[in-house]
């Protein structure tokens, strides 16, 4: 560059009037208009300081397949999202670093912490966009007008800001979208209600894994993990956890266990001569945090529960990170980090180990059982902690090595002594033939028994349930001895029962294995091996942890030497296990197992075939195939389908069928005459679109090349079908929903009238009775109750339930006066009655249609808190038009769970006291915790 002016240099002026006289025209880059100005700096700087104040970034676990850069894609696009997940499985840092690539592709992110907001939006929006901009929010969002940037607002921690602000908050997001049309992506730790205007997909994070964890400490390190390090991984259990973790590796101290995780980030921290007595006061004031219900308290009111001296402690815990305050209020840094401090008040409070494990099981101390744990220093001290009726969350963090290796070994002994005892008490079992039976052709099972000493015992459910954890554990080997001794009774007893029976042309060996192995209803004592190896196919043997089983393959690659118990643990095993290596000789595996006749056996290899079967080469997928269609029977229509299913997973189906081949199938059917057999056919061709190998092209033909008169055609007859069945009318409601037709009106109003008491679902008979008001709603078509309603109070209760249901999906602003009369008629018919529906509703509402709404609590919360307060009441009975479902679970716990989560919406503080009584339920002190907390949360 010239550091000084040329001499006699023409200027730029002299030039530019030169060109122009040569008739050029100026085609420079325009400047930037006012508005583009403004963005621009805005967007430059948000980015210069989101990336300066980044820390490292790895991607969180996603419930479903997901990406960091997808969501930010979908975002850009249009989409709106609320990310749900625990505290520390990493939301905040997903939205920071989403609202970074939205900011690069041109969007305006507005950051914002939902915990600050007092009344309104706008001292927010200031406070956030003042970081990047002198301008106004209002003269931000001008600009942005101007030029069509989209305004995104990021909300974080929607859990953190007070109830009796939330809906204020609600309707202020609400406002916003309305008037500058931004959009929203929220972060919470439960789903929240929103209007339909600021709804979006539910994107839900899981804790981190073991890989996970690894990633994530490797990650805030900045370097990778040698192999002693990625073991004390293993106390990681939140995405908080991994960034305390790297904070203190290197200090010298063991890290065994969160406890001793946390003990060792705080004198990190307080590294000063005053460190015990700064702990000491925090963790006062933790405790009357926690029993008061609350996450922060006015500066004043802190100071005065700080022990010692206030003003010192304060400051100190401020200095450290460990306390912060805002807006005069004070709060712990992170929850974890209150309750370790909370955790360690009761530690050193407790004079004996009864008066600690007494203390553990209050549902008020529920979230620092972990902590307590991992802060026992003895195995009388952690056998005490566990108990008798353990928590099987509680197991379960043992297990994985959060509560520290001394409890880790104690779970993982007591899983030893349960396999131990399930060896015994098998190996006395005995079989017989079922009472009455004629023929061998109607034998479904034999029937399994013990001796009296042992029909009255019980296993250990809770232990047992944790076992298929625990298979990479070195437990592998116990659980493969444990079958072959069963094995070999089962082989004893089907020899005995031969001898017994010689006229009866039974496969004896097959049939004892299936008997005690296959899911068949017996005893409680006949069905834990079951069980045990139900939970192993469904659950998997890591949860949500990805580390493998090793040496599966090697084992089931010798199939030769193994018993038949044990193949069912094996390959049970390997269903579960999407990321273990296939065996080599899977070929031969398949042949060997079908030949051993166990018909649940069977069912179970054809289910691997069919998931992992495109992971194997050509010329095995062709051997398997070719063993496929030679399994095929004549007198076993259930097992062919199976075999249909596995075909699939190995490219075995050789038909071939085209969309012009579906829709003329579609075509055929309805060419039928209109008869109860033409709506069955016609259902059954509705089904082919989800449950047919060629579903994919059923799928296409129906929803794409078939007219949509067609369509619905086809969709009118299925609904009239006699059967009624809620499984099927579910989804040709579903199939409507794409292009509603006032024809459909007469049906939809039968099943809006009450929920199809019969049904075999009761899940789906209320998807049916909600999806068809919602239906007619968007149809514009009116109920048609018929007149008079049913006189049992229940059945009453959903007949007056469906105008309110109607009129929240016509217009949920009519809930005020001019829904009164309806809002009575449901109340009278008892609060039991009426409350039953709401619960059954909530629950289901996930499952509903995508514009269904049923939240009563929204638009009526004084007749959700009346019904609340009857549940709570000591006097309340339930009632219900459905029988009981599940055999385990009162209908009474579950209106009493969900009485208590709304109340945490719609209680007022007053309501304290009553939702104080069941603090210390052993079933519903938690959620009445939880309750707790939001009705204080109320008074702030």
């Amino acid at each position: 560059m010239l550091k000084t002016t040329r001499r006699k240099v023409v200027p730029l002026e002299e030039w530019r009037r030169f060109a122009l006289m040569l008739g050029l025209n100026e085609s420079g880059v325009a400047l930037p208009t006012a508005a583009e100005a403004k963005v621009a700096e805005y967007l430059a700087a948000y980015h210069d300081l989101a990336s300066i104040s980044a820390g490292p970034y790895i991607e969180p676990q996603f419930d479903e397949a997901d990406t960091t850069r997808e969501l930010a894609e979908r975002i850009m696009a249009g989409a709106q999202a609320q990310i749900v997940g625990n505290s520390g499985s990493g939301k905040t840092e997903l939205i920071k670093v989403v609202a970074r690539l939205t900011a690069q592709a041109g969007a305006m992110p507005i950051f914002l912490c939902a915990r600050e907001f007092e009344t309104r939006l706008a001292p927010l929006l200031q406070t956030s966009i003042a970081r990047s901009t002198a301008l106004s929010p209002n003269q931000l969002f001008k600009a942005a007008a101007k030029i069509g940037a989209e305004i995104i607002l990021f909300v974080d921690g929607m859990n953190e800001c007070p109830p009796n602000r939330r809906s204020e908050l609600v309707e202020a997001l609400q406002a916003a979208r309305l008037k500058f049309g931004v959009r929203l992506v929220l972060t919470a730790q439960e789903p929240i209600s929103l209007p339909t205007i600021l709804r979006g997909e539910i994107i839900r994070l899981l804790q981190p894994d073991s890989i996970q964890s690894q990633r994530l400490v490797a990650t805030h390190l900045g370097r990778e993990l040698t192999d002693n390090e990625r073991r004390s991984v293993e106390v990681v259990a939140t995405a908080h956890d991994a960034a305390v973790l790297a904070a203190v590796f290197e200090t010298p101290s063991k890290i065994d266990g969160r406890f001793a995780l946390y003990h060792s980030f705080v004198r990190k921290l307080l590294h000063n001569a005053s460190a015990e007595e700064v702990e000491h006061s925090l963790a006062a004031l933790a405790t009357s945090m926690r029993t008061n219900f609350v996450s922060s308290l006015p500066v004043p009111a802190a100071e005065r529960m700080l022990e010692g001296n206030k003003q010192v402690t304060k400051e100190a815990a401020c200095s450290a990170g460990l306390i912060r305050t805002h807006d005069n209020q004070l709060a712990f840094r992170h929850e974890l980090i209150a309750d370790f401090f909370a955790a360690a008040e009761i530690l050193h409070r407790a004079k004996s180990v009864e008066e600690l494990s007494e203390i553990a099981r209050q549902p008020i101390n529920a979230e620092l059982r972990e902590f307590l744990l991992g802060g026992c220093g003895t195995t009388s001290e952690i056998e005490a902690m566990i108990g008798k009726e353990p928590d099987p969350r509680l197991l379960r963090v043992a297990f994985l090595g959060h509560a520290g290796q001394k409890a880790r070994n104690y779970v993982i002994g007591r899983l030893r002594d349960l396999i131990s005892e399930l060896g015994r008490n098998y190996s006395k079992v005995t079989l017989a033939l079922p009472e009455g039976l004629s023929s061998a052709r109607d034998l479904s099972s034999l029937v399994p028994s013990f001796p009296d000493e042992l029909e009255n015992g019980e296993i250990d459910k809770t232990y047992l349930g944790l076992i298929p954890y625990a298979l990479r554990d070195s437990l592998l080997p116990d659980l493969l001895d444990l079958f072959a001794s069963v094995d070999r009774r089962l082989s004893s007893e089907a020899q005995r029962l031969q001898g017994v029976h010689p006229d009866l042309r039974i496969s004896w060996h097959a049939a004892a294995y299936g008997s005690v192995y296959g899911m068949h209803y017996h005893h409680a004592g006949g069905r834990d091996l079951q069980q045990l190896l139900h939970d192993i196919q469904n659950r998997g043997f890591y949860g949500s942890d990805s580390v493998p089983v090793h040496h599966l393959e090697c084992y089931l690659d010798s199939f030769e030497t193994l018993s038949p118990g044990q193949i069912f643990l094996l390959v049970g095993a390997l269903r579960a296990a999407s990321n273990a290596s296939l065996p080599s000789r899977f070929v031969e595996l398949i042949q060997h197992t079908w030949d051993l006749r166990i018909y649940h056996l069977r069912l179970l290899i054809c289910d691997v075939i069919r998931f992992r079967g495109s992971e194997l080469p050509r010329d095995q997928r062709q051997a398997i195939s070719g063993a496929l269609h030679g399994w095929m029977s004549n007198q076993n229509i259930f097992i062919n389908s199976i075999i249909i299913d596995a075909l699939e997973g190995v490219d075995g189906i050789e038909i071939e069928i085209t969309v012009e081949d579906a829709v003329e199938e579609y075509e055929s059917v309805l060419a039928l005459p209109d008869t109860p057999e033409a709506c069955a056919f016609a259902l059954g061709a509705i089904t082919r679109t989800y449950d047919h190998p060629f579903r994919d092209i059923y799928w296409e033909a129906f929803y794409k090349a078939l007219p949509v008169e067609k369509r619905q055609r086809l969709l009118l007859r299925g609904l009239r079908d006699e059967r009624r069945d809620p499984w099927f009318i579910d989804d040709v409601l579903r199939a409507l929903l794409r292009e509603p037709t006032a024809a459909a009106a007469p049906e939809l109003q039968k099943l809006a009238q009450i929920p199809i008491v019969e049904s075999h679902s009761p899940q789906l008979a209320l998807n049916v009775y909600a999806n068809s008001i919602a239906l007619l709603a968007k149809l514009a078509v009116p109920l048609a109750l018929p007149d008079p309603p049913p006189r049992n109070p229940a059945s009453q209760a959903w007949y007056r339930a469906a105008p309110l249901i109607y009129a929240l999906n016509i217009d949920p602003t009519l809930s005020s006066g001019k829904m009164a009369e309806e809002v009575d008629n449901f109340r009278v018919c008892g609060a039991a009655e009426a409350f039953d529906v709401v619960q059954r509703l909530t629950r289901e509402r996930r499952n509903m249609l995508r514009p269904a709404n049923v939240e009563f609590e929204s638009s009526w919360p004084d007749l959700i808190l009346e019904l609340c307060r009857a549940v709570l009441s000591p006097d309340y009975a339930p009632a219900s038009i459905f029988e009981r479902v599940f055999p385990d679970r009162a209908l009474a716990d579950d209106h009493l769970e969900l009485a208590l989560s709304l109340l945490a919406k719609v209680g007022r503080t007053t309501d304290i006291a009553l939702v104080s009584r069941w603090l210390n339920h052993p079933k519903h002190g938690e959620r009445a915790l939880q309750a707790a907390r939001s009705l204080e949360q109320r008074s702030h």
